[in-house]
């Protein structure tokens, strides 16, 4: 009776090792842009191409994330260059990321990719 308990309990233990998985994949329909796939994980958000996002606040309806590239000036003090943002807003299954470039402090130029049909 031991062992039956003990291979039931080993067994039901290695087939739920999925039940928790911190891994969520979103396809999408590119408007302006390819068709990708975002795939949601604990700390990123990855596209289908490999660029990766920082994860930022996950809701029960929308996921954003961020990247920031900087540069070093001429004394050393890190600023902003760039920041690529993402979002995913699955109540209307549509998404975005935008890029916006700084100069000086200010937004200097902003693109943008639109997605649908997100699934």
């Amino acid at each position: 009776m031991k062992k039956l308990f003990s291979t039931i309990l080993v067994l039901s233990l290695l087939l739920s090792g999925n039940a928790f998985a911190n891994k969520i994949s979103i396809q999408c329909d590119g408007d302006n842009t390819p068709n990708t796939t975002f795939t949601i994980t604990k700390d990123n958000i990855i596209l289908s191409d490999g660029f990766v996002f920082d994860l930022d606040t996950v809701t029960s309806t929308t996921v954003t994330g961020y990247k920031n590239y900087y540069r070093r000036n001429f004394f050393g003090i890190k600023k902003i260059f760039s920041r690529y943002s993402v979002l995913i807003n699955l109540s209307d299954r549509r998404a975005s990321i935008k890029r916006y470039d700084y100069k000086d402090g200010l937004t200097a130029d902003t693109n943008s990719h639109y997605y649908s049909n997100c699934r």
